[in-house]
């Protein structure tokens, strides 16, 4: 039980000396009292007194908080917040605090700071991810203006290929135009049938010796092999008829 003189040598020792530590507060009144129970006695005498601040459980536990923040917010703002004027605002934190109500400040200022912080991370992903979706819209868009021409370019590859594929084989055809027009001029230059006087020069070019064959062909116009055909056809009737032809 703590007894009349017990409270008051504590609440003074308190009051002296409001940093003093909860182990010396005990320790003078020769620890009948824990610190801990000096604590909660001088913390319940102070409310179970007559108030000496006008400001409300909650409005004290908005001060607290508003002190504890890092770094503390302005006694301009915190007494605009809670509606008392300044002087005492700064007379609970000097005079009437407790230090549970501190802590508590402390802990809700912490809390708040965090939430922010939360906060302020979420927006910036937010913004990032609207900053990536109008990329990946520019970039869909961009893919589907060039998925809208390839037909086109494709059209353009595909004519130019056939026009180069047209003007290859015009050229081989004008290349091969000469030999094929003097094929056919050849060929029609060779008489189907010999007359009298082409066998008789050809037998008399073979009988001379003096010209090849090639010669032969080119003075009576007609190939090597179809005159050495011709020359064996006529070599043979003579010999059949050796009397016709003396």
């Amino acid at each position: 039980m703590w007894t009349e003189s017990d409270k008051r040598i504590v609440i003074k020792a308190k009051g002296e000396k409001p940093n003093c530590a909860w182990e010396k507060i005990a320790l003078s009144i020769k620890h009948r009292h824990s610190a801990e129970g000096c604590r909660k006695m001088y913390d319940r005498d102070r409310f179970d007194s007559k108030p000496k601040t006008p400001l409300s459980l909650p409005e004290r536990r908005q001060v607290a908080k508003m002190r504890q923040r890092e770094p503390p917010t302005a006694w301009r703002k915190v007494s605009a917040t809670v509606g008392h004027s300044t002087k005492v605002c700064q007379d609970l934190i000097k005079n009437h605090a407790t230090d549970k109500e501190l802590k508590r400040g402390r802990r809700e200022a912490l809390s708040e700071k965090q939430c922010k912080e939360k906060e302020a991370e979420k927006a910036q992903k937010k913004k990032e991810g609207a900053r990536k979706g109008d990329d990946n819209k520019e970039y869909e868009t961009k893919r589907s203006s060039v998925a809208l021409s390839a037909p086109s370019t494709k059209k353009k590859i595909r004519n130019s290929s056939s026009s180069e594929a047209a003007a290859t084989k015009s050229s081989s055809k004008a290349s091969s135009s000469p030999s094929t027009g003097a094929a056919a001029k050849k060929v029609t230059t060779v008489k189907k049938r010999w007359t009298d006087e082409e066998q008789t020069k050809l037998i008399h070019h073979r009988r001379d010796g003096k010209l090849a064959w090639k010669d032969i062909a080119r003075d009576l116009g007609r190939t090597v092999p179809s005159c050495q055909s011709k020359h064996q056809r006529v070599k043979n009737w003579l010999l059949e008829h050796p009397r016709n032809h003396n």
